[in-house]
């Protein structure tokens, strides 16, 4: 090994370029980059692991591009927080070398032929793990990257992202072996390969579209209020230009006022558009609310849903690992990220906002780390974790139709919503607050990549920011009306409402828990063989 001949630095440089631009490019100009995204870290594997301290040298390289690949996508995040930006890009780095760490290790004691596609069923795991632990950033899940061109993905409904992404990683290979094989025949056949499977799906999602497109489906109205009140200056307490919430709500009734209608159903204002940490059982007696109430008192057809910080007591006792005392009651209390559901003559409805970004709204696993919740970063005035909920709410309008509520960061995940439609949810609403990032793929992105959770369970959705990009898109992912950035905006469509389970709302993200379970296999076999010398320990005659 150590003789092995010596691969230029200058050459693994310019192929770790090569693979940050190409993934970099597959997220800000067209996803087709990303088909071969990929195959630079296979090219620099092949060439650099039987060198001295190959290995090493192999999970540093890819250090490097996952880290160039984050920093180049996601760097809006700095316009939020600093400290979080470097956080979330470097362990989010770092977390993505595992899936080769892992690879390369299997290869070597499998060869060629198996451990190609190991790397497969690895990064399939790490993103199934991403998507559902505390530490979830799922932003650069591979299959997120069509969410500018659904007409590809239609099939979603039966794989959701999951299928992307081992679409993506499998005619990565495929372009790999193009590139590495020296037999022409063998190239040939790589080709037609890699071309059957790219266009199969593409044609497939074109055949399945129309079915849904053309179906006539019951409607109903939806109205959104997007105020464009900067978070950084005006929206929350603690900001020197803070708009009080009374006087930022009339901003809110003025311009909902402009496009409600006798047949509104349902008027949605963003995440947090009140931040004040109501104490839930008191919330009807609140300035705010009163207003409210008085609003639907006159559009009694109406329910509204709002974003909210709210608070709920315990006692004397922590009654759940995000619990605080409170210094003045003694007693331990909860707040909440909440969408408030709110009707005429009814006591309010609440869910409380579930998965929360890691570092801001939570610190991952408060039951062991919760004597560090005072280092939280602090946006908008709540500091230490969140409070979360089990199980997911789902509200009923006037005339019986089921709205599920996501807030802001839950859409992005698609196991999780299915969660909703499976209690009978028969549209999706998000809640956000997106001005955070400025006019960046932030917000462009947040709403592209709710497009897909539409296409998976095919619901239509209203998607409601502070600002951003508000709108409304239908079963298949089009979108039907939109907004436009750092502008008060009020919209209102309608939109149909659907019954139908999709595969992927019944079985949730199956393909990443089968690959999971295969890769634990695997590398406690490669364990259990080391260990034991490859022995397999029968009995001696």
């Amino acid at each position: 090994m150590t003789n092995a001949t010596q691969i230029p630095v200058k050459k693994i440089l310019i192929l770790a370029l090569v693979c940050i631009l190409g993934l970099w490019l597959s997220w800000q100009v067209y996803p087709i980059f990303l088909l071969v995204g990929f195959v630079p870290i296979l090219m620099i594997e092949t060439e650099i692991v039987p060198q001295k301290r190959g290995g090493f040298k192999f999970w540093l390289a890819c250090l490097l591009i996952m880290l160039g690949w984050n920093a180049l996508t996601t760097w809006w995040l700095a316009l939020a927080t600093i400290p979080g930006a470097i956080a979330a890009i470097t362990l989010n780095g770092l977390f993505m070398t595992l899936p080769f760490v892992c690879y390369r290790i299997t290869k070597q004691a499998l060869g060629n032929n198996y451990g190609y596609f190991t790397f497969v069923l690895y990064w399939l795991s790490f993103e199934y793990l991403h998507l559902h632990w505390d530490i979830s950033w799922s932003w650069l899940t591979l299959g997120n990257a069509f969410a500018q061109t659904t007409n590809w993905v239609q099939w979603y409904e039966y794989t959701g992202v999951l299928g992307g992404s081992l679409w993506v990683l499998m005619l990565n290979l495929l372009a790999y072996f193009i590139v590495k094989s020296t037999l022409g025949h063998n190239r040939r056949t790589y080709a037609i390969y890699l071309a059957l499977l790219l266009f199969v799906p593409i044609i497939a999602s074109y055949i399945i579209k129309p079915s849904f497109a053309n179906t006539k489906r019951q409607t109903i109205e939806v109205a959104l209020v997007q105020p464009n009140i900067d978070p950084h200056t005006q929206k929350f307490r603690n900001n020197k230009g803070f708009i009080p919430y009374q006087v930022q709500l009339k901003q809110f009734l003025k311009q909902a006022k402009s496009v409600v209608t006798p047949q509104t159903q349902i008027l949605l204002f963003p995440e947090t558009a009140f931040d004040e940490q109501y104490i839930e059982p008191q919330v009807p007696n609140y300035g705010v609310f009163q207003q409210i109430n008085t609003f639907l008192a006159k559009n009694p057809q109406l329910s509204l849903m709002t974003g909210a910080t709210t608070a709920k007591f315990y006692g004397r006792s922590a009654t759940t690992p995000t619990a605080r005392r409170h210094k003045t009651l003694n007693k331990y209390y909860d707040v909440f990220n909440t969408a408030i559901w709110l009707r005429a003559k009814q006591a309010p409805e609440f869910y409380h906002k579930s998965k929360l970004v890691a570092g801001v709204e939570t610190l991952p696993y408060p039951e062991v780390f919760s004597i560090f919740n005072s280092l939280l970063l602090d946006l908008g005035g709540t500091t230490g974790s969140y409070g979360t909920q089990t199980e997911r709410s789902i509200f009923q309008t006037q005339d019986s139709t089921w709205v599920a509520p996501l807030i802001c960061f839950e859409s992005l995940h698609g196991d999780f919503t299915t969660a909703y439609v499976n209690q009978q949810a028969q549209l999706l609403t998000v809640i956000t607050n997106d001005g955070w990032w400025g006019d960046t793929e932030g917000h462009r992105k947040h709403f592209a990549y709710t497009r897909l959770r539409a296409i998976e369970t095919r619901r239509a959705i209203a998607f409601c920011a502070n600002t951003g990009t508000s709108g409304f898109i239908d079963v298949t992912g089009e979108i039907l009306q939109k907004s436009a950035y750092n502008t008060p905006a009020a919209l209102t469509q309608k939109i149909p409402v659907n019954q139908k389970i999709t595969i992927y709302t019944q079985y949730g993200d199956y393909i990443g828990r089968l690959a999971a379970f295969l890769a634990v296999g695997l590398l406690l076999t490669l364990f259990v063989k080391r260990i034991t010398g490859g022995k397999t320990g029968a009995l001696k005659k």
